[in-house]
């Protein structure tokens, strides 16, 4: 079919280095996702502050003053909530990456975000996600008080050596015998 359209001839693998060569999103297939490149590469550097752009993994970035891409949901947040403190991040309660709606941007620690994705506790409602982070909050709290009553006992130090009993003595059929003294 290509070949029929465009002339001089090409193999596939000539096909495919071109489309390499031209980042064209028909190279993409084989490379992992997360060494694969926005398509948007060469192009974004010459866009205007407050630029948008969707990244590979569906996510809208906005360009800032300083250059850098930083997705819309936290600076609406940051916007209303002041800067996002270290350790957290903002995640969206409906798993919808377009809907900016505030009350759909919810504050996480990463320890809780963590807990929330190994259990599966996000949901496309609103409502059972907020029910899965106050469910993480738990979990990390109860973890917590247990290290620390473990924490506080104290460890010994020195083990302790099992004397010999004395008062036991071998009867000929290998069994123990007591010798009352």
């Amino acid at each position: 079919m290509f070949n029929e359209r465009f002339s001089p001839p090409a193999t596939t693998k000539q096909i495919r280095a071109k489309c390499q060569y031209h980042k064209t999103p028909g190279a993409k297939r084989g490379i992992p996702f997360g060494h694969r490149r926005s398509v948007n590469t060469i192009t974004s550097r010459h866009k205007a502050t407050g630029s948008e752009k969707v990244s590979l993994d569906g996510y809208t970035k906005v360009k800032t003053e300083n250059g850098r891409w930083v997705g819309k949901h936290v600076l609406i947040w940051e916007g209303q909530n002041g800067k996002i403190p270290d350790g957290h991040r903002v995640i969206f309660a409906d798993s919808d990456k377009n809907n900016f709606a505030l009350d759909n941007l919810l504050l996480v620690s990463n320890a809780e975000a963590a807990v929330m994705n190994i259990l599966r506790l996000r949901s496309t409602d609103p409502d059972i996600t907020r029910l899965g982070h106050a469910v993480a909050k738990m979990r990390i709290a109860a973890n917590r008080a247990i290290k620390e009553k473990y924490r506080a006992q104290p460890v010994s130090t020195s083990l302790k050596t099992r004397e010999p009993n004395k008062n036991k003595k071998r009867g000929a059929s290998g069994e123990d015998t007591h010798v009352q003294a």
